[in-house]
């Protein structure tokens, strides 16, 4: 079995046909998980208030900023160490990475949600268990079980395990949350708390498949193989990543929490619709770039340009014509679809669908710039190139938001993502000299 692991990320790329395949399994899971999760948004933007919905995707958004200490950049790191220490048979020091994640994402975690619930009774006092009045630490209980799925997935991503690692956040979450969610609308009155209990309910599920996936690829790992564990480096390979997820995370999310706090909720609610579309676009990158990102690492050890020019361009491929697919799905039936979906209180997403999956189908035409550079240990680069976008899309808001709504917070995504691409190209062009896109 160990053979066979280390044959597979030693040379991962050695059969074109192993991506392929990959891909097709991958893709039938977050196809499925994609129906899951709009079945799941669907119902509940029909069962709660707008108000509620908007709430609802505020604390989300705000569990994924404040996962970022707590687990932040950990599933890409494990990823790209694991890989390269099964290519060295360096499993002593697997181990050693793997318990140092575990130690760090809980000891962070209580910090943050103590933090949390201090910050929320000074702000509100006690004067409720709503979720209006602790939507915070509403937000920082959620990210423990986000933590051991992090952690887990890039333990499984690293030993090139991408569809095992994709099946507890990828499914069987939206699935219980589904499932969940369902079973209140039918016995009672869906509200946010209860909407939210099931949200964490389905996280804790996740997590404990997520670890025993992991502990069954560990326990198969031989005792006492070369390879020494240092402590040190992994925390400040740590530190780097989990400022390089705080970026990204915030990239993604700060427009949804600023439209939170500035009393924006229904504007919120309209870009959390226009954003599930974006994400269903863009499923078939995230999911070629969870397959990918072992086999980076072992092309770059030799030949990097031709093998990277290789990759890219096949993984771009793919990603590209399943997202224009998907998009011409989204598209084409106009506002009617997103009424006949969630109701006609978010036809009005429609327009800033437009301009989220436009810049999606740019994202997976012009290759994962930012994934090769991670896997070439330009994390710090591709880190402050985000930093740039996130500040774009901060000020965007603060100008466009108010005024324009959802359009202008989606204006001002596109416009700090896009800006971060163009500036990945030119590294990328510049580092090793390839276009890693369609063509």
């Amino acid at each position: 079995m160990i053979g066979s692991l280390k044959r597979i990320v030693y040379n991962p790329m050695s059969q074109k046909g192993r991506i392929s395949g990959q891909a097709v399994v991958l893709g039938s899971v977050l196809s499925l998980s994609a129906i899951i999760l709009t079945l799941s948004n669907v119902i509940l933007a029909r069962s709660l208030s707008q108000v509620d919905f908007g709430m609802f995707s505020v604390v989300v958004s705000l569990s994924a900023v404040l996962s970022v200490p707590t687990s932040g950049g950990m599933q890409l790191l494990l990823n790209r160490e694991v890989s390269k220490r099964v290519i060295h048979q360096e499993f002593e020091s697997i181990r050693g990475t793997i318990r140092f994640s575990y130690a760090w994402a809980v000891t962070i975690f209580c910090v943050v949600f103590l933090a949390a619930i201090v910050y929320d009774v000074n702000s509100s006092g006690i004067r409720s268990l709503r979720v209006a009045d602790y939507k915070v630490a509403s937000a920082a209980i959620l990210t423990l079980p986000m933590a051991l799925i992090a952690i887990n997935a890039g333990v499984l991503r690293g030993f090139d395990r991408p569809v095992i690692a994709a099946l507890p956040p990828q499914l069987v979450q939206p699935a219980l949350l589904l499932t969940i969610v369902c079973a209140i609308s039918l016995l009672g009155t869906l509200n946010l708390e209860y909407t939210l209990a099931a949200q964490f309910l389905a996280l804790i599920s996740a997590a404990t498949m997520a670890t025993f996936f992991a502990r069954k690829v560990i326990g198969a790992l031989p005792r006492g193989s070369l390879g020494s564990f240092d402590a040190g480096s992994l925390v400040r390979l740590t530190l780097t990543f989990s400022a390089l997820s705080a970026i990204i995370v915030l990239s993604a999310n700060i427009a949804i929490i600023y439209l939170g706090f500035e009393g924006l909720h229904k504007a919120a609610a309209e870009l959390r619709v226009a954003e599930r579309g974006g994400q269903l676009v863009a499923f078939p990158i995230l999911m070629l770039e969870s397959i990918i990102v072992a086999k980076f690492v072992a092309s770059l050890k030799t030949e990097p340009s031709k093998n990277l020019k290789q990759y890219s361009k096949q993984s771009s491929r793919i990603s590209f014509s399943l997202a224009i697919i998907v998009a011409a799905v989204l598209l084409l039936p106009g506002e009617k679809l997103l009424e006949f979906v969630f109701g006609s209180d978010y036809a009005f997403s429609y327009q800033p669908m437009i301009i989220l999956v436009a810049f999606y189908l740019f994202h997976a035409a012009t290759g994962p710039a930012a994934l090769i550079l991670v896997a070439d240990g330009r994390e710090k680069q591709v880190a402050l190139v985000n930093l740039v976008s996130v500040l774009v899309i901060l000020m965007g808001c603060t100008v466009w938001a108010e005024k324009y709504g959802s359009i202008g917070a989606a204006s001002s995504i596109a416009l700090g993502l896009l800006l971060a691409k163009i500036l990945l190209l030119i590294i990328i062009k510049k580092k090793h000299n390839i276009f890693p896109g369609i063509f």
